[in-house]
């Protein structure tokens, strides 16, 4: 009896030592949970295929022609290995860049720990591209609940697609609006290397490319789209726009 007692006094000892926090677990102490925004920012620019943390798909900012297309196209003649794009095998469209858009709001979440501010302000344009390719795609999609785990939204409602561009438009305008040079440095930009005036040029000739495929709606009043163009076009020094081909 003694010694059942001894056994199951040590059992419990070792039992309440093994237990931990379901949260604790989550976190793998041999890897970072924090880093410099300057470091995601060159991923969520260019992303190389197969790179990405988890296996999960980063799709590139700035990748215009995916390989898949090229395959599908027979612009690309030899690859080491089988794609179903070269045998006209396609599937569903894929919801990839959500995995990037989670990217951007770590990039965002770690600027603010470092009081980054320009690298908030250019999330503000990344995340309109990939929720405006996502919307183009498939209409109506998640945006203003995705990526709110924290506060225990885990199925995000479906924005009307309308909505989704005031908003993207009104964030292109403050992105335009509050790069600064003085909030700091843009490390890791493999696209401007952190030329805030080059950003600029672009986010108001993006904003206008997504006006002009919007024309067949200037009745809309919430997306106002010839006052937005003339916004632009008619105050060059507080919006500027390309103008040659080195920008």
């Amino acid at each position: 009896m003694k010694t059942i007692k001894i056994l199951s006094l040590i059992t419990i000892v070792f039992w309440a030592n093994s237990c931990k926090d379901f949260d604790e677990l989550q976190n793998d102490p041999n890897r970072t949970s924090q880093t410099h925004p300057g470091l995601l920012l060159t991923n969520i620019e260019a992303a190389i295929a197969g790179t990405s943390v988890n296996d999960d798909e980063v799709v590139s900012t700035f990748n215009v022609v995916s390989a898949n297309a090229m395959l599908a196209s027979r612009m690309i003649v030899f690859t080491d290995g089988a794609a179903v794009e070269q045998y006209y095998n396609w599937q569903r469209n894929t919801f990839d860049r959500y995995n990037t858009l989670r990217q951007i709001a770590k990039m965002e979440e770690e600027a603010d720990r470092l009081q980054l501010e320009n690298y908030k302000h250019l999330a503000l344009f990344l995340k309109s591209v990939h929720i405006l390719e996502l919307s183009k795609t498939f209409g109506d999609v998640p945006y203003s609940e995705t990526l709110k785990t924290t506060e225990n939204i885990y199925q995000p409602a479906y924005d009307n697609q309308e909505d989704i561009y005031v908003q993207v438009l009104d964030d292109l305008k403050a992105a335009n609006n509050s790069l600064d040079p003085a909030l700091g440095e843009i490390s890791g930009d493999v696209v401007y290397s952190g030329d805030i005036e080059k950003w600029k040029k672009l986010i108001n000739s993006y904003t206008l490319r997504v006006l002009m495929s919007l024309s067949e709606k200037t009745g809309n009043t919430r997306l106002n789209v010839v006052g937005r163009f003339q916004e632009i076009v008619n105050n060059p020094s507080q919006y500027p726009i390309f103008t040659s081909n080195d920008d």
